[in-house]
């Protein structure tokens, strides 16, 4: 049956659910010293926690062998595939604008043709076509396969597809990783009518779960992505969140502010590029940098975090990645920079206030950065993890200069050569547990829906 998001949507944006919080695998959750509570149910549109195991579920047309199972894997149920003819579908509601389906996949073996291939087609078998092959290969379909990535036996793979009817097209995110942009659906027949179904096309043996549809008004597009509970977890990655950009806009001027009202203005020749982390980002080189409207210091206080997904084109030059200061000689800035191989986070230019990361192997791929200052160390986080802490205590000040991401105070000098994305000004230090949560949430799940963040997760713990 249809499993809905229980009553944790409410008007507290924690990350937990009575004792507990979504973590997103146990191997993490024990890591940090909790229990993990196996067999959860992942929140979705059909999680089909309330079908028995052994039945078929309900609300779907089953070609063959389709039945609920238990424990699979981390997750409570599932519809399991067997070797044969075994399709299965869910006919919903025609989609003839735009759309999200999300849904987790695990497959038997990854050496035979169609095991839990997803169609998310029309009545007449044109749209959008994924086919898993004998190669290892996941592949989209338009009349040729099209690979796009190697994927594992036994192995649950969160999808993610937007789609766009008008124009014909999807994108396909796989575990928080858009892996193809662009892709065209397959044309079959008349195709002018419309999404109307998702038929899950098996052969051999396939599991998934927590199909879900962001037309479905229960469900909040990126909230299945975690499903196994953690015991006594309690962390809220809302708390003290000032501003954050997320650089979505791909086109502009203009870097808006999701949380306050501190926009950005982009200033350059060239300063965005589809290929962000998440969606868009900035894109820096000799002359771009984003000018922060100063209003930002107002909501800061005496200690600090800043975080961002980063990716340095080269990793040799000195160069500002955020500044938050009152110019030169300033003593209480904060600032996140590169130095000739490294990353920084400074907090007082008027000595060797800092604590370094080497960003040696970090060249052009991104890289999780989380600076932090409690008033006695300044700490620096490389994809969660710390890297460098160093004692130093100062009384932060952030009058004067506007705060600037891609360069240094003086807004020409030190441009940063990359791309930045996701960038999260807190009014607190965030502890070595928030920091790691922060980077595993976001690695994992972010989607970049405004308001929608990391931490806004709304499963809950049922077994």
């Amino acid at each position: 049956m249809r499993g809905k998001l229980s009553a944790l949507l409410i008007a507290s944006l924690f990350l937990f659910s009575s004792a507990f919080a979504l973590l997103s695998n146990e191997a993490l959750c024990k890591s940090q010293g909790y229990t993990w509570i196996n067999g959860s149910d992942y929140p979705a549109t059909y999680s089909f926690t309330n079908d028995a195991v052994g039945s078929n579920p309900a609300g779907w047309i089953s070609e063959g062998s389709n039945t609920v199972l238990g424990s699979i894997g981390g997750h409570n149920k599932v519809i399991y595939q067997a070797t044969g003819t075994t399709h299965i579908t869910n006919e919903f509601t025609k989609q003839a604008g735009t759309g999200t389906i999300e849904f987790w996949l695990r497959h038997g073996q990854n050496n035979q043709d169609h095991s839990g291939s997803p169609y998310i087609t029309d009545s007449n078998g044109g749209g959008i076509i994924i086919n898993i092959r004998n190669n290892g290969q996941y592949s989209w379909y338009n009349g040729a396969h099209q690979d796009f990535m190697a994927y594992s036996s036994n192995t649950w793979y969160h999808w993610r597809i937007d789609f766009n009817y008008a124009t014909k097209t999807y994108n396909i995110i796989i575990n928080g990783e858009r892996k193809v942009t662009g892709a065209t659906m397959y044309t079959w027949s008349s195709f002018t009518d419309g999404l109307k179904q998702l038929r899950m096309h098996g052969y051999y043996t396939a599991y998934f779960d927590a199909v879900s549809y962001s037309w479905d008004s229960s469900f909040i597009v990126g909230d299945n992505l975690m499903g196994g509970c953690c015991g006594d977890d309690l962390i809220d990655l809302r708390s003290g969140l000032v501003s954050e950009w997320h650089f979505d806009e791909g086109a502009g001027s203009a870097a808006y502010d999701s949380i306050g009202s501190t926009d950005g203005a982009l200033s350059g020749t060239s300063f965005w590029t589809n290929n962000g982390k998440y969606g868009s980002a900035f894109s820096g080189s000799t002359d771009d940098y984003v000018d922060i409207d100063n209003n930002l210091v107002n909501g800061l206080g005496a200690v600090i975090s800043v975080s961002a997904w980063i990716k340095s084109n080269n990793i040799s030059r000195n160069e500002g990645i955020l500044y938050i200061g009152t110019g030169l000689g300033a003593i209480g800035e904060f600032e996140i920079a590169k130095n000739t191989g490294e990353i920084f986070v400074r907090i007082d230019r008027n000595g060797v206030y800092v604590a370094t990361g080497s960003l040696s192997g970090y060249e052009g791929n991104w890289l999780h950065v989380t600076g932090t200052y409690d008033g006695t160390n300044v700490k620096l986080y490389f994809n969660g993890e710390l890297v460098d802490s160093y004692a130093h205590s100062v009384s932060l000040s952030f009058t004067g200069d506007d705060p600037i991401i891609g360069s240094y105070y003086t807004k020409g000098s030190f441009n940063f050569n990359g791309d930045i994305d996701e960038v999260r000004v807190y009014n607190r230090a965030l502890s070595d547990r928030e920091v790691a949560y922060l980077y595993n949430t976001s690695a994992y799940k972010y989607y970049n829906f405004a308001d929608s963040f990391t931490s806004d997760f709304h499963g809950t713990c049922e077994n």
